[in-house]
């Protein structure tokens, strides 16, 4: 059972950071976008939740923030409004800032464990994938759990044209905790403005 959720850090350092004129905001994909995944998975989108333009909707039911982490999951509950900070902070060009959310999640074994997460903008620019080369923001996520030896670095690009996640990879201190958390790259995106094939 999760407990009160606490955000123990927020945008750190964002306003001294040098910023570009840019008009870019993240949306989600537009209906009908298609990424196949290099690990076989495929992800239909159908636009953003009305009510939350962060937590985007796919043809299978999935809610997922970003187009890639499931909206239900804890740290979107505890770190929402930091992660659209962070993201609102993207927008206008400026990088290297972060934000930090504790909170409790149930364990592997049913009994509450403490995480702690560090998400940050890690750069914007061209990422190379088996779909072609895509303008991305990249999101930078630390997971550890508190009094444990686990944790996970993942690194999501995000096309800035279509808001398709296009590539992530993750680095495991031990992958037997999340063996379903893997590094893909995209193998085809098809969007209404963006068509890329193998």
């Amino acid at each position: 059972m999760l407990r009160a959720a606490f955000i123990i850090g927020a945008l750190t350092a964002l306003a001294p950071l040098a910023a570009q004129a840019q008009s870019w905001q993240y949306r989600c994909p537009a209906p009908g976008t298609v990424v196949e995944r290099s690990d076989g998975s495929r992800i239909a989108y159908r636009g953003a939740d009305p009510s939350d333009p962060l937590v985007c909707l796919t043809t299978t039911g999935q809610r997922l923030v970003f187009g890639n982490w499931n909206a239900a999951s804890p740290i979107y509950r505890s770190g929402k409004a930091a992660l659209a900070g962070l993201m609102n902070a993207a927008a206008s060009g400026r990088t290297g800032g972060q934000v930090q959310v504790d909170y409790f999640a149930p364990g592997r074994d049913s009994n509450s464990v403490h995480v702690f997460e560090t998400w940050r903008i890690g750069g914007m620019g061209p990422v190379e994938t088996m779909a072609g080369t895509f303008d991305a923001i990249r999101l930078e996520r630390n997971f550890s759990i508190v009094g444990f030896t686990y944790s996970y670095d993942q690194h999501v690009w995000i096309d800035r044209a279509t808001g398709a996640p296009v590539k992530a990879v993750v680095t495991h201190l031990n992958m037997v905790m999340a063996p379903d958390l893997v590094t893909w790259q995209a193998a085809s995106v098809q969007a209404p403005s963006v068509q890329s094939a193998r």
